[in-house]
């Protein structure tokens, strides 16, 4: 999608990215009140300490990649700014 707007940068194209763009922050914000969510949950459901760390460590890594995304599109939003 970004580089067929690159190549022919029409309105259309234009408002479209803007579109996924905003889509991608209401998914992160999503992602950001699960990680809470699932980090309360295993504090108070596993016993395990090393299981403790283990899921918590994958809740955090999983929200980087949402963070991450939310970083290119602020990128991408910035490259589509007239």
């Amino acid at each position: 999608m970004a580089t067929v707007f690159f190549k022919n940068r029409t309105e259309r194209q234009r408002t479209r990215m803007k579109s996924l763009i905003q889509d991608i922050r209401q998914h992160e914000n999503e992602a950001d009140v699960l990680e809470r969510e699932l980090k309360q949950k295993i504090f108070q459901e596993i016993k395990d300490a090393l299981s403790v760390f283990h899921l918590v460590r994958l809740v955090e890594i999983v929200g980087n990649i949402a963070d991450h995304a939310q970083n290119a599109s602020d990128r991408m939003r910035a490259m589509i700014a007239r």
